[in-house]
């Protein structure tokens, strides 16, 4: 995490910013009041240079590495989905793997984080994107919903965007045969931040089903509904729901039901 004085000189750059390109009102048209002029390319490269040339970059850019996800970096959005009338979009992908977000216009900052209040702004990448450095390609190591803003164009224009981080949601088998039947490790970590990992067995063929419940019994996601042989198995839930959204800070209940077994195990997410 950077300094503390680091955290609290990025507002002082915004609100500059704000007040250079407000219009003044006009006594004729009250409806002109507290405009902002869109900014010139000048205007933002001059910022990025400004704020980089006391602040560092954070982040390692992995160029050249593959990306399952580019995001077009233009004045004024992150745009991922393709349609320019979504201002705001999300990305997802699975732990392990990378976005690359590609200038397309302006000069802008990739920062990790919610806003300019967030303590841990700017902690996990904080980089440049504009003509001089074209590109930023980042690994995300850990599961979780990663939000991520543009410095100058976050008040004025909403500029920011969203990568949801998902753990592999399934099971698969372990080596060896020693089965028992039902579960054999209890879900882990718990609590959680993201998801959970857990092991089970069968000692005979047939449907298994493995569910996730919040604390009111409503199912917010299915991690296996099928058939398998008897064996030992690894399984894990990524913490998100039906709708591939990372659900809420609560209580939830992961439900075994197997050929003449069923139970259910507390998990305890904490965002």
């Amino acid at each position: 995490m950077r300094p503390r004085a680091l955290l609290f000189s990025i507002p002082a750059f915004a609100l500059a910013l704000a007040v250079a390109h407000a219009h003044d009102a006009r006594a004729d048209d009250p409806g002109h009041a507290h405009q902002v002029a869109p900014m010139t390319d000048a205007d933002m490269q001059k910022w990025v240079d400004d704020y980089y040339a006391v602040h560092p970059r954070v982040g390692v850019n992995r160029v050249g590495a593959a990306a399952v996800v580019t995001v077009n970096v233009v004045s004024f959005r992150f745009e991922a989905d393709g349609n320019a009338g979504t201002q705001v979009d999300t990305v997802k992908i699975s732990v392990g793997e990378s976005v690359k977000w590609q200038f397309g216009s302006g000069s802008h900052t990739v920062t990790n984080g919610t806003d300019f209040g967030d303590p841990n702004v700017g902690a996990l990448f904080d980089q440049p994107i504009n003509s001089v450095q074209t590109s930023f390609t980042f690994q995300f190591d850990n599961a979780g919903l990663v939000p991520y803003f543009c410095q100058p164009h976050l008040g004025s224009f909403n500029m920011r965007g969203y990568v949801l981080v998902q753990s592999t949601t399934g099971v698969s088998p372990l080596p060896g045969n020693n089965a028992t039947l039902g579960f054999t490790r209890s879900p882990r970590p718990n609590p959680t931040r993201a998801g959970v990992d857990f092991q089970f067995a069968l000692n005979q063929a047939g449907q298994a089903r493995i569910e996730v419940f919040d604390a009111r019994g409503a199912r917010v996601a299915t991690v296996k509904d099928g058939t398998l042989p008897p064996g030992s198995y690894s399984g894990s839930w990524d913490g998100t729901g039906a709708d591939g959204v990372a659900v809420g800070s609560g209580v939830y209940y992961l439900r075994m039901t197997l050929p003449g077994y069923s139970k259910s195990l507390r998990v305890v997410v904490a965002r």
